[in-house]
């Protein structure tokens, strides 16, 4: 019968690259906006607007690659701005994959305390989300006193908050 036709058959693996075709388009396009989008903040004045739109950039790009989006970040020539973008990828990788975004902290620490407590916040705050006891057990490789009860009182934060600090 015309309008009773048999659907044709997909084999999975026709499914799973037509899928994955799909997926690296998108991560095509995203990664071009993202690309796009930062030459227009590098074009912006300086401004809370322009902060912020750079954060939330950096955060979407942390998502899809976040090696990418920190070597992108160490190459910001402004301390703050550059802080900035290397706490939000941090911040969000570590809620994906809590191990690899602290190796990379602990191989790429900065020199100076205020960034380096900044970016223990955030790295903690992304772990503790992501697994709060694997995070508490990660404490001790921080290579300072100061930075382990900072990351401490950081996890402790999450818990008396419910996890909602950001």
């Amino acid at each position: 019968d015309f309008f009773f036709k048999k659907k044709s058959k997909i084999s999975k693996t026709e499914q799973k690259l037509a899928s994955r075709l799909t997926e690296e388009q998108l991560r095509a396009k995203t990664e071009a906006s993202i690309v796009k989008k930062l030459g227009e903040i590098s074009n912006m004045t300086w401004s809370p607007q322009a902060e912020a739109a750079l954060s939330s950039t950096m955060v979407q790009w942390a998502k899809l690659d976040p090696q990418s989006a920190l070597n992108y970040a160490l190459s910001i020539e402004s301390r703050r701005a550059r802080v900035n973008a290397i706490n939000n990828v941090l911040g969000t990788w570590a809620k994906a994959d809590p191990a690899a975004a602290q190796q990379w902290f602990l191989a790429n620490m900065p020199q100076d305390p205020l960034a380096a407590s900044a970016t223990v916040r955030n790295l903690y705050t992304g772990m503790g989300k992501a697994q709060m006891d694997a995070a508490l057990q990660t404490v001790s490789q921080l290579p300072t006193v100061e930075l382990q009860n900072l990351a401490l009182q950081t996890l402790m934060s999450q818990v008396v908050r419910g996890g909602d600090e950001s």
